[in-house]
């Protein structure tokens, strides 16, 4: 019997069905991983099996692992296999009970029919090897410290002061973590608006009284640029001009704390055809590579969403003074 139900045990790991001739079939049906929710168990998936004392003609795959371990014809494996069921029918008509090991135990009903009941020792599921039964403990849902002495009418007046206090506080939180793009806001504003001159008379010596003039300075308060025209005995003329910094765009492929890293990168870059340069180190002392710059926002913009799209996934616009 050892010999039979060894086969059958190793064929139920490969086969969905394994026939015994003139027995019946051991069939495995998937069962799925089951948690228990009152015993607080897990089971793994597994294949189930049943018995079908209907399926008892022969499909020859028990007959060729017999064929395989004898190393005999397809002829005398059957007969070998005719004896073991013969046993086993003889030892059920007698009333007794036929284990078969790692797979159940056979036995006749009132009305002569075979039982099959499965041990349910081995999981013959492939894909859960390794995966066993466990207990787990239940989670406790119960608040270890009960808030007390909060009514909702505390609670509600709490809420409308996080309501008022939350975007006052994210705003200087964003004041402080951004302050370098507020004072580029305010200094592009304050380029927009002229500032407000003054004018200053002043007297020749007294030797020059012939030669007096009045001459009007005029200071520009925002950084002019000046071209003063000096002539003798005439009015001292200041020409102020605004000043107008330019801006690069330099979209930014890598960001490194250690100076060489950089420029190993730059040199990387510009090894597969790109124009590559050093910007920074910037506040964070971080040395920053940028793979091409613009002088035009719109046209970086578009060669950034380019560069995502090939291999650049990370790449970002740098605003930078000249």
């Amino acid at each position: 019997m050892k010999t039979l139900a060894a086969q059958i045990s190793k064929l139920l790991f490969e086969h969905d069905c394994v026939i015994v001739p003139g027995l019946g079939g051991f069939i495995t049906n998937y069962k799925p991983a089951i948690i228990h929710p009152q015993h607080h168990t897990f089971h793994p998936p597994s294949k189930q099996i049943i018995f079908n004392a209907a399926l008892n003609s022969n499909d020859g795959i028990l007959i060729n692992a017999y064929c395989g371990i004898f190393e005999t014809d397809f002829t005398t494996a059957a007969k070998i296999i005719d004896q073991k069921v013969h046993a086993i029918r003889i030892s059920l008509l007698k009333g007794e009970r036929v284990t078969l090991e790692n797979i159940g135990e056979l036995s006749l009903n009132r009305e002569n029919n075979i039982e099959f009941h499965p041990l349910n020792k081995i999981n013959y599921l492939g894909e859960a090897y390794g995966l066993t039964r466990f207990d787990y403990a239940p989670v406790n849902r119960e608040l270890s410290t009960p808030i007390i002495g909060i009514s909702r009418q505390t609670a509600r007046k709490t809420m409308k002061w996080a309501a008022i206090v939350a975007p006052i506080a994210a705003l200087a939180l964003w004041t402080t973590l951004n302050t370098g793009t507020l004072n580029r806001i305010y200094d592009n504003y304050a380029s927009l608006i002229p500032a407000k001159t003054e004018t200053a008379e002043y007297k020749a010596s007294p030797s020059q009284e012939s030669a007096k003039k009045t001459a009007t300075l005029e200071v520009a308060r925002v950084a002019p640029v000046q071209e003063v025209t000096e002539a003798a005995d005439e009015e001292v003329h200041v020409n102020t001009t605004p000043a107008v910094a330019s801006i690069s765009y330099h979209i930014i492929a890598g960001a490194f704390s250690i100076p060489e890293n950089a420029g190993k990168y730059v040199e990387q870059l510009k090894a597969e055809g790109y124009h590559a340069t050093l910007v920074g180190p910037n506040r964070k002392n971080l040395h920053l590579v940028s793979i091409q710059s613009f002088s035009n926002q719109e046209t970086a913009t578009a060669r950034m969403h380019d560069l995502h799209r090939n291999g650049f996934p990370a790449a970002w616009i740098l605003e930078k003074a000249n």
